[in-house]
Parts: structure tokens; C-alpha cells; sequence
């Protein structure tokens, strides 16, 4: 889509989260681009996991706390808690950011998250939470009796004051 030759976009092979390890085992499925983790106990059949040693990083050191940034997407099979806590200086310096993310509490408690815990933590940083339905877009806000309840959602999060 010309992002990357545009400079809009800059990749980086590194696991995002809140940096308080310098590298982290990375489980990756042999057979499937997805529902690869930090978090072992996807599933699967014997030897159907690679494992391999990944550098991990917090955004607000790898990209930097003064670094204009508006939209965030996350999508990371439990790390998402720990991806937060890693941004929270962008988060403060970026009103307007919004972020969008998967929340599957299945996936959370594999991580070993308490799931109404990391919801408050969120709420805390400021954010107003929102469910994007599909297939629609249609955003709406979404209690937390209804994220404790669910499979999986797309959320997105925003500053509670806008």
C-alpha cells in the first residue's frame, strides 16, 4: 500500500511488551500464521510449536515517549496488559491516540492476567472502552460485564474525555 516505501510505517522484528525482559521465548505455530504467543498452551499436536528466542521491547524505549503516535493496533494472544504498560508514556503524550486491540479473556488468562483487573488497569490509564462490531464498524461502548462474558471482541480504546 506504499506505507512502508513512504516512511509511514516502520517495521520492526521484535516482540512488543513491557520491556522488562530483554528477550522472551516466542511460540509459533509449525502449520498456522496465527495464534502465535509469548504464551505457550495454544493447542495443537506434538511438535506442531516452534520455539525461538525473540528481543523484546517496550514501545515507549524502542520508539521513543516523544514520538507522535495516533493509531495502535494489537493484536498479540495475551500480551496485550503487558504492551499497555509499555506504552504508557505515549499514551500520556499522545491526547488523541486511539488503539485498537484484540481482548479474548481466554487468551488473557493463559497469560496468566486477571481479566477484571487488566480491564480497571485500562479504565486507569484513562480509556474509555469500545466494542468495534463487525461486520458493520459500528462502535459502541461496552460494560464490563459484557468483556468478562465473551469469547473474543475488537475493541477499540480512547481518551475517556473525548
Amino acid at each position: 500500500n506504499g506505507f512502508l516505501e513512504s516512511g509511514r510505517v516502520d517495521l520492526r522484528q521484535k516482540a512488543v511488551s513491557d520491556g522488562m525482559q530483554a528477550s522472551s521465548t516466542f511460540f509459533m505455530k509449525r502449520h498456522s500464521p496465527t495464534h502465535n504467543s509469548l504464551y505457550p498452551g495454544q493447542g495443537g499436536q506434538a511438535g506442531d510449536v516452534e520455539e525461538i528466542e525473540v528481543e523484546t521491547v517496550s514501545l515507549d524505549r524502542d520508539i521513543g515517549v516523544d514520538a507522535r503516535v495516533d493509531v495502535v493496533k494489537i493484536d498479540a494472544e495475551g500480551a496485550e496488559p503487558a504492551i499497555l504498560r509499555g506504552m504508557r508514556g505515549i499514551i500520556d503524550r499522545n491526547p488523541n491516540i486511539v488503539i485498537f486491540m484484540e481482548f479474548a479473556p481466554q487468551h488473557l488468562t493463559r497469560a496468566g492476567v486477571e481479566v477484571r483487573t487488566y480491564i480497571d488497569e485500562i479504565r486507569r490509564l484513562g480509556l474509555a472502552i469500545y466494542n468495534v462490531e463487525e461486520p458493520s464498524g459500528r462502535v459502541e461502548a461496552v460494560s464490563t460485564e459484557t468483556l468478562l462474558d465473551c469469547f473474543s471482541l475488537n475493541l477499540m480504546l480512547r481518551r475517556a474525555d473525548t
